[in-house]
């Protein structure tokens, strides 16, 4: 079973509607990566919503900065 990359809870299987109901919404909250080409971990829906409180309380300009920032750290991890 998936382990939450936030706090270790077992991450229960998802039904086929729900991963579509996932995708859906990151596209929405994440504009920046539409195709879900950015690295990712899976959480669970409590650090989700955790996480939304404080995704949804940055500026447009800040959650860009963010993503950059992120991309940035993946670049570098896999150049070793």
């Amino acid at each position: 079973m998936s382990k939450c990359a936030t706090c270790q809870d077992d991450l229960p299987k998802m039904t086929f509607w729900e991963s579509i109901r996932n995708i859906a919404e990151y596209r929405i909250n994440f504009p920046n990566d539409p195709e879900m080409k950015f690295p990712m971990e899976i959480i669970c829906d409590d650090c989700y919503e955790r996480y939304m409180v404080y995704h949804n309380s940055l500026t447009p300009a800040e959650r860009i900065e963010l993503d950059k920032q992120a991309k940035e750290d993946f670049e570098n991890e896999k150049r070793g």
